[in-house]
């Protein structure tokens, strides 16, 4: 359960806009904030994080990104990605609206600081 955590929780991300039908014909959606994100920590361990954005263009390209402070006990810089994270190759991040992508890259600095970049296109 927790190896699909990451695909669940930036799919969930935009679960309320993703109810609704997207209208991109006069251009891309974009949602900010896009609501809560679940991200790698530096330990390889998961972390909750608000500070989101997400845009959908008509083409169904989309990109989402989170921002945080998290924990990391490693006193490195950790980048995880599909092909090399703590889970399975091949882990997905989502984008309601969008669809699936396996290109993403969450990096998390030596002291905390933590982005992932979910792209879709």
């Amino acid at each position: 359960m927790r190896s699909k955590l990451l695909a669940v929780s930036c799919a969930t991300l935009l679960l309320a806009a993703g109810t609704t039908a997207f209208d991109t014909s006069n251009g891309a959606l974009v949602i900010n904030p896009a609501g809560d994100c679940t991200m790698f920590n530096g330990d390889g361990g998961f972390e909750v994080v608000s500070n989101t954005m997400a845009v959908i263009t008509p083409s169904a390209n989309g990109m989402f990104r989170c921002q945080g402070d998290v924990a990391n006990s490693t006193g490195t810089a950790q980048v995880f990605n599909s092909d090399d994270n703590p889970f399975f190759p091949g882990l997905p991040c989502g984008i309601a609206g969008a669809g699936f992508t396996t290109n993403w890259t969450n990096t998390v600095s030596a002291s905390g600081r933590a982005t992932l970049s979910c792209r879709l296109n």
